[in-house]
C-alpha cells in the first residue's frame, strides 16, 4: 500500500481507506523540535512512520526513528489524533490520501547523529509540508495548555 501511495500517478487516485500512521514532535532539552526533510524534498516534516501488521504506533515511532537517524526517544506522550477532511492531503506521488495520524511527543534521549535539524518553535523553516500542519498545531496546543496549567 505504501509503494502504491509514493509511486507517481498518472491520474488521480482515491485512497478510500483511511492510512493509519503515528507522528511523534521530538523536542531537545531546550524545546527545540527535530524536523527532517521529506522523501521527495517537498518541504521539512516530522518523524513518523507506517505501523506494520501487528506494530503499535509507538512501536512503529520508535523503530523508524532509530532506523532513520539513530534517535532514541523516551516516554510518548499522546497529543492527539488527525483525521477528517482537514487532514487530506495529496501525497508528492499523486494520491489522494486520507490519513488517521496519532500525534505524540517525547524528548530525545540519544540523537545517534550529531548533526540532526532542531529547530526553535519561534524558527521553524517555513517549507513544512501541509500535511505537518495539524500535527505542529496539536503541538502548540498541548504547549498551551501546558503553560496555562503551570502559571495557575
Amino acid at each position: 500500500m505504501l509503494d502504491y501511495v509514493r509511486q507517481p500517478q498518472t491520474e488521480a487516485v482515491d485512497l478510500t481507506d483511511s492510512l493509519p500512521s503515528a507522528s511523534v514532535v521530538v523536542t531537545d532539552q531546550e524545546r527545540r523540535i527535530l524536523l527532517i526533510r521529506g522523501e521527495s524534498d517537498t518541504g521539512w516534516r516530522f518523524p513518523g512512520a507506517f505501523p506494520a501488521s501487528g506494530e503499535t504506533f509507538e512501536e512503529a515511532v520508535r523503530r523508524e526513528l532509530a532506523h532513520d537517524s539513530g534517535v532514541e526517544i523516551g516516554e510518548l506522550e499522546l497529543l492527539g489524533v488527525c483525521s477528517g477532511p482537514d487532514y487530506f492531503h495529496v501525497s508528492p506521488g499523486g494520491c489522494r490520501v486520507f490519513a488517521v495520524t496519532a500525534v505524540y511527543t517525547a524528548r530525545i534521549i540519544c540523537r545517534g547523529q550529531a548533526d540532526l535539524p532542531f529547530f526553535p518553535l519561534a524558527d521553524l523553516p517555513l517549507d513544512i509540508q501541509p500535511a505537518e500542519r495539524p500535527v505542529l498545531a496539536a503541538y502548540v496546543t498541548a504547549l498551551s495548555r501546558l503553560d496555562i496549567s503551570s502559571a495557575a
